[in-house]
């Protein structure tokens, strides 16, 4: 029981929050349109989901989620429950696949906010044949995908078809060279080799434990904390305190 209040709670502060952002985005609608596995370029991994509050038209606000899976593994299917919850208040909703790191493949983190990019023009596309012209988007995600969130809203304002309005972040790191993020190892499966084998593909920067600040710039570059300034988005941050792995960022203040 107390579990079932402590999520109904969540639904209701992110409700009231994505309300407040959007100013007004329409009453309830009962009905969606739905598009599920649409691409948004070539490759296998991308693709969307959408639903659309099936009576609106003009402008409306999008709530994009990105799934977790520390950028090498998950899927958007994770969400898919949660999206009529926003349709139904008058929002456009969606969650995207993006490609994972690799080093065969070429893909870093630049290439993932990239996919963004693309899915966010495809999702406003599809939504204009609809009559629904999205110009705003609350992006939120859990792990990997809050970090995505976080990143995206504060480094990519300019080259986003929708305007970044909000980021939401659950338990997403913040500060990818920060000594705990790295080296902590209070986890079996959790040691300096993966951590740092995994932030190489994500910068592009090969290094190793030993030669960390060979990849300082890069890894001060896609964390989010690096672009917080005054002209930052709105931001709620989700923290487990006992999760010793990340809630030391709960801490940071923006």
């Amino acid at each position: 029981m107390l579990a079932l209040r402590k999520i109904a709670a969540w639904f209701t502060v992110l409700f009231a929050f994505f309300s407040a952002i959007f100013s007004g985005g329409a009453g309830l609608y009962k009905s969606n349109h739905f598009y599920l596995n649409e691409p948004y370029g070539a490759q296998e991994r991308q693709i969307y989901d959408m639903y659309l509050p099936k009576s609106a038209k003009g402008e409306t606000g999008l709530v994009l989620l990105l799934h977790a899976g520390g950028w090498v593994m998950g899927d958007k299917d994770a969400y898919r429950g949660e999206l009529p919850f926003w349709t139904e208040k008058g929002y456009a909703a969606a969650a995207m696949n993006y490609r994972f790191l690799s080093r065969e493949d070429g893909v870093g983190m630049r290439e993932i906010l990239d996919d963004i990019t693309s899915a966010l023009a495809a999702i406003k596309k599809q939504a204009s044949k609809k009559g629904i012209d999205i110009t705003k988007v609350v992006l939120s995600g859990g792990s990997a995908g809050a970090h995505l969130a976080l990143l995206y809203a504060y480094s990519c304002m300019e080259e986003a078809p929708v305007k970044p309005v909000a980021a939401v972040s659950h338990c997403g790191p913040t500060m990818l060279w920060d000594e705990e993020f790295i080296f902590h190892n209070e986890f079996g499966n959790y040691d300096p080799a993966f951590m740092t084998d995994l932030l190489s593909k994500l910068t592009k920067v090969e290094f190793t434990p030993e030669t960390v600040e060979t990849a300082l710039p890069a890894l001060e570059l896609y964390s989010p904390i690096t672009h917080v300034n005054a002209d930052t988005v709105p931001t709620l941050l989700f923290y487990g305190m006992q999760d010793a792995l990340t809630a030391a960022f709960a801490e940071i203040s923006f």
